[in-house]
């Protein structure tokens, strides 16, 4: 289930990675959920399904809504139509490793996982300002998401690649910030673990400056307060 917004520079590699997975096809469905876009993306996905239905029938949904409603209700409306036992969340911007969706998804096969979070990897981006800092950050941050999974459940998914249960997924209030947090918490507090799968990989760039990178962080708090 991907949720796009104007992502019309995005969403046909987004598609077209995942359409190269190392996982049957026959057993893949990807839902894009277009919050009231007003560039080509609706056109771009149109345009894929077309190409793609004749040999990949129903591999490719697209829903699209005006005026935009938000992140959280295209998660909702994406997992209400998907059909899968397992759904699958990933945005635009970055890429899975060719194996990730098997590696998430091999963790189910434990009764007792509700949901598994991948590992996001920071390529080299050129003119980044901060990319030391952040790989330090990151290094620590996944040291210790793997201590927690080994030791019970962690606290939160990646958000760009991450696997819940279906019938374990619960609605998301139209004001959530971090749905990597809400919805891997809901799993917690049915029972379930949720644990962090290091081989599951989706690669993403370094924010530019310390500026743009300090807005993720305000969300990122922001939504865990909430």
């Amino acid at each position: 289930v991907i949720a796009a917004r104007n992502e019309e520079k995005n969403i046909e590699r987004r598609i077209r990675n995942i359409m190269n997975q190392d996982y049957p096809k026959e057993k893949l469905e990807v839902v894009i959920v277009s919050d009231g876009s007003t560039d080509a993306t609706d056109d771009i996905v149109r345009t894929i399904i077309n190409e793609t239905e004749r040999l990949m029938k129903g591999f490719l949904r697209m829903h699209s809504h005006k005026p935009s409603r938000g992140k959280p209700f295209c998660i909702n409306s994406g997992v209400a139509v998907a059909t899968g036992d397992i759904v699958v969340f990933a945005d635009c911007r970055q890429r899975f490793a060719d194996n990730a969706i098997k590696e998430l998804v091999k963790n189910f096969v434990d009764q007792k996982v509700g949901c598994v979070s991948g590992e996001l990897v920071f390529e080299e981006t050129p003119g980044s300002s901060i990319q030391v800092e952040m790989g330090v950050y990151w290094r620590f941050e996944k040291w210790l998401r793997k201590l927690e999974s080994a030791t019970g459940s962690v606290p939160g998914a990646t958000g760009a690649i991450y696997a819940v249960r279906k019938k374990l997924f619960r609605p998301l209030p139209v004001q959530t910030l971090l749905d990597d947090v809400l919805v891997p918490m809901h799993v917690c507090m049915e029972g379930f673990r949720t644990i962090f799968e290091h081989k599951a990989i989706a690669y993403d760039t370094v924010s530019i400056n310390l500026s743009l990178e300090k807005k993720r962080k305000i969300r990122t708090l922001a939504g865990n307060w909430q």
